[in-house]
C-alpha cells in the first residue's frame, strides 16, 4: 500500500458545537426502521458542501508546497457559488468557508442539523508513488482494494483527535448512523457514479479511476446520500500544477454542480 507523507502537526482543541436536529431523532428512527429515508428528504432543497481538511490540518502537501486544504476550499466555494446561481432556491451550506479546522464528526452533524439532502466532501488525493494520477469518487462502505484502504487511512488519519460520531452515551445516534448507511448506500453509490461520470467527461485526459468505496469517518453518521471526491493527486507534480490552475478548479466545480443538479432530478 502507498501512503503519502503529510505535513501536519495535529488539530487544535475545538470547542463543542451545539447542534439541534430540526426533526427529533425518534421521528428519524421511525422512518429508518420502516426502511424509509429520513423524513426531510421528500423534496430537494438543501446541500452541504464539505471542503476537506483546513486550519492546522492541511491534508496532503505537494512537492511544490501546495496545500490540499487550500485547493479543497477553493473548489468547494466555486461549487457553492455556482449552485446558488443555477438554482437560487437551493440552500447551499459549507462546513467551512475559511482556513479553519473542523472536526470530522461535526461536519456530518451540521448536515443532519440542516436536514440536508446531500453531503458532498471535496478532497485531493495523494500517494508516495508520485506518478499516481486521476480522479475517483467514493461512497461509504467497506474498502475492497489496497488503494481504497490507503486513501481511507489517509483521510481518517485525523480521527483519533476528533469526536468522530456521536458523543459517548448516545447509542441512538450510533444506531441511526448504522441504519442510514444501509439505507443510503445505493443512492450514495448512484450519486458517486453521477459525479464520477461528470468529472471524467470534463477531464478526458485525466485517468478515470472510477467509483470506489471506503470507510471514511467524515461520511459516517450522515442521514442522507453522501460521497467523497478525490479530484486529483496533489502528490503528482504535474497534477499539483493542474490543481493550482483556476481553469481546472472552475471546470471541476462546474462538473460537480452538473452532477448534483442531475441527481436532484432523478
Amino acid at each position: 500500500m502507498l501512503f503519502p507523507t503529510l505535513s501536519w502537526n495535529g488539530p487544535p482543541e475545538e470547542p463543542p458545537r451545539a447542534v439541534e436536529m430540526g426533526i427529533p431523532d425518534s421521528v428519524t428512527l421511525a422512518a429508518l426502521e420502516s426502511g424509509r429515508e429520513s423524513p426531510w428528504l421528500n423534496r430537494f432543497d438543501t446541500v452541504v458542501i464539505d471542503p476537506g481538511h483546513g486550519g492546522r490540518d492541511p491534508g496532503a502537501v505537494g512537492a511544490n508546497g501546495s496545500r490540499e486544504s487550500d485547493r479543497n476550499l477553493e473548489m468547494a466555494l466555486l461549487v457553492r457559488d455556482l449552485l446558488r446561481v443555477r438554482d437560487p432556491g437551493l440552500e447551499v451550506l459549507m462546513t467551512r468557508e475559511s482556513d479553519e479546522y473542523v472536526s470530522l464528526g461535526s461536519r456530518t452533524r451540521l448536515a443532519n442539523s440542516a436536514m440536508a439532502d446531500l453531503f458532498v466532501s471535496i478532497h485531493c488525493n495523494a500517494a508516495t508513488n508520485r506518478s499516481a494520477r486521476g480522479i475517483e469518487t467514493y461512497f461509504l462502505s467497506t474498502a475492497r482494494t489496497d488503494d481504497a484502504r490507503a486513501v481511507e487511512m489517509l483521510e481518517n488519519s485525523v480521527a483519533g483527535l476528533d469526536e468522530v460520531e456521536a458523543a459517548p452515551g448516545d447509542p441512538l445516534a450510533f444506531l441511526l448512523a448504522d441504519m442510514a448507511q444501509n439505507i443510503y448506500q445505493d443512492r450514495s453509490s448512484d450519486l458517486a457514479m453521477t459525479i464520477q461520470r461528470s468529472l471524467a467527461s470534463r477531464w478526458t485526459e485525466s485517468p478515470d479511476r472510477g467509483v470506489k468505496q471506503a470507510g471514511f469517518y467524515v461520511l459516517r453518521g450522515a442521514l442522507m446520500p453522501s460521497v467523497l471526491i478525490e479530484v486529483g493527486f496533489i502528490s503528482n507534480p504535474a497534477e499539483e500544477q493542474v490543481l493550482n490552475s483556476l481553469d481546472f478548479r472552475l471546470g471541476t466545480a462546474e462538473a460537480i454542480v452538473d452532477a448534483i443538479l442531475s441527481f436532484s432530478e432523478d
